[in-house]
């Protein structure tokens, strides 16, 4: 097992020694709703035991909340805090109770993570050289030295706030540990983006050398989107098919590609399927008729989600969606886990007479076959006070009974943020929490993944 310490734990035992004094307790969270009280999150200390590796230099444990091992909760981790003043922090949220507990930090972070099998933290250094794996019940930390192959695809900005990232392995000293990327369900293959004036796609077999790149570089196809098939290896790639004579206009044609990269060949292609988002069953393709690959596109205030067969080619859309609504944007559709309901964001933003932009949004859930619509926001009052929130993202829990949200205090449009806020919902209604200040709205965080048994 590749573990090492890092020399500065030595000096920095003192320092943790020294903290253990007098280290605060974790803030409480804002509730949105006065019918919900919220238990204090237990108050953090840190201690120094012997370590479980060959090493005998004491290493830290942590003084963890019992729910952040609960199987039976939802938890959120995210970054915290203000990006103009450079002072952020790694959180994580009870879902049920709106509970937070902060971690403090152990070394620079970059970039953070859950472990696969849900009951491990991940923190990356910022200089991509030390990874920390906290066990969630134990509090425990082992430290490890990540090969280069594990990291390659990890950008890290000295100045940035940590970012939410993938991990693939079981532990950190595998051989074919990687950190970030986009990786097939199996975790046999990796694509990466490449941007410029011919987006590509490179797509490598872990632990190989056996590079394929997609399209070919004399064609005049354009890389638009991809997404890994949640139960086979298979990719769905969106590709652009530009006109010679016109490169931005009418004439461009989109088309939904299935590759198989065992093979290295295209094994479906079905055209006018403008979407990459598998349904959790790995069998249709959801996918919007507004054109949001297009900058100069005008907002089309007829556009509908619809949902495409790949057993049968068939596309039907979900028409009553836009019924329902009416002319205001709809966007972010996105399958449930249990692939029975679509969520989406609806939202618009007007002047007053007084100039004070005022902002009508939410999300909505939408039951495929039962024709149903359900808006758990409507009933949230802090999302509608001062001109009201616009949401910008939303993530749903693995098993579906929560919602993250991005909200913010600009406008439905607006290509600035200027107060991000975290925010949970239930979806089923009622339970609501407005958490912390977030440095971007890029970073929304990452829920634990179910644990294993």
């Amino acid at each position: 097992m590749n573990i090492r310490t890092p020399s500065f734990l030595i000096t920095l035992s003192a320092l943790l020694y020294s903290c253990v004094q007098a280290t605060p307790a974790p803030s409480s969270p804002k509730l949105a709703s006065p019918t919900l009280t919220a238990t204090a999150s237990p108050t953090l200390h840190l201690t120094r035991t012997p370590s479980p590796s060959r090493t005998a230099t004491p290493l830290p444990v942590f003084d963890l909340p019992a729910w952040l091992a609960d199987p039976d909760v939802n938890v959120l981790m995210a970054v915290t805090g203000f990006f103009l003043k450079a002072d952020f922090s790694i959180s994580f949220f009870n879902a049920t109770t709106g509970e937070k507990f902060e971690l403090p930090l152990i070394f620079p972070v970059g970039a953070f993570f859950w472990m696969p099998e849900g009951t491990s933290i991940g923190l990356l250094s910022k200089d991509k050289k030390t990874i920390a794996i906290i066990d969630s019940l134990s509090g425990q930390v082992i430290f490890y030295s990540p090969s280069a192959s594990a990291t390659q695809f990890i950008s890290i900005t000295k100045n940035n706030p940590p970012f939410p990232i993938s991990a693939h392995g079981t532990s950190p000293s595998d051989a074919n540990f990687t950190l970030g990327g986009s990786l097939s369900v199996d975790g046999r293959y990796r694509a990466r983006m490449h941007f410029g004036t011919h987006p590509s796609l490179d797509i490598q077999e872990i632990g190989k050398n056996n590079k394929m790149v997609f399209p070919d570089p004399d064609s005049n196809q354009v890389i638009i989107a991809h997404e890994w098939s949640p139960i086979s290896s298979e990719l769905a790639i969106l590709v652009r098919q530009d006109s010679m004579d016109d490169p931005v206009g009418e004439s461009q044609k989109y088309t939904l590609k299935i590759y198989d990269p065992s093979t290295a060949k295209v094994i479906s292609s079905y055209p006018n399927v403008p979407g990459t988002q598998w349904s959790p069953d790995g069998t249709q393709i959801l996918f919007d008729t507004q054109n949001w690959f297009d900058p100069y596109s005008e907002y089309d205030y007829g556009s509908t989600p619809c949902i495409f067969s790949l057993a049968t080619g068939e596309t039907s859309c979900i028409n009553f969606i836009r019924v329902r609504h009416g002319p205001i944007k709809l966007f972010r559709y996105t399958w449930s886990p249990d692939g029975s309901m679509i969520s989406y964001i609806f939202g618009s933003s007007q002047e007053d007479e007084n100039l004070q932009t005022i902002n009508h949004a939410g999300v909505c859930l939408a039951a495929i076959t039962e024709t149903s619509i359900s808006c758990p926001t409507d009933a949230i009052a802090f999302l509608h006070k001062n001109g009201g929130w616009i949401i910008t993202n939303n993530k749903w829990s693995p098993d579906g009974k929560h919602m993250l949200l991005t909200i913010d205090s600009s406008c439905v449009g607006c290509s600035y943020s200027t107060d991000p806020h975290l925010a949970i919902i239930s979806t089923q209604g009622g339970q609501h929490y407005l958490l912390d200040s977030i440095p971007a709205l890029l970073t929304p965080g990452l829920w634990r993944p179910p644990i294993s048994p």
